[in-house]
């Protein structure tokens, strides 16, 4: 049997629980916090030629954009409407993916 009083049991679990998530919160905390507008235009840029992607570097700009601050991207200039639209979709649709991929994944 455990010598611990109940109360004492408790306070470790919530000890081990808000360590936890203060380790998961310092995991998830994103890298592209902070960064400014040029900034991340220019680290788009950058990652897409650096990988022979060059003719794509507005799509990984966009992909940063929106990554920093995945919540505010209506609010942002470079995506379309047609971009806003398709990122509004799968925030209103998070799990709907085509059947098939249900087979695929299993």
């Amino acid at each position: 049997m455990d010598d611990k009083p109940s109360s004492e049991k408790r306070e470790t679990e919530v000890f081990r629980e808000n360590a936890s998530q203060e380790n998961a919160n310092t995991i998830l905390a994103n890298p592209l916090a902070g960064l400014s507008y040029e900034q991340l235009m220019a680290d788009g840029d950058d990652f897409a030629k650096s990988h022979g992607l060059g003719d794509l570097s507005e799509l990984f700009q966009k992909g940063a954009l929106v990554a920093q601050n995945p919540l505010a991207f209506n609010d942002l200039p470079l995506p379309t409407a047609e971009d806003k639209k398709a990122l509004q979709d799968e925030v209103d649709h998070k799990w709907h993916h085509p059947v098939m991929l249900y087979f695929v994944l299993r």
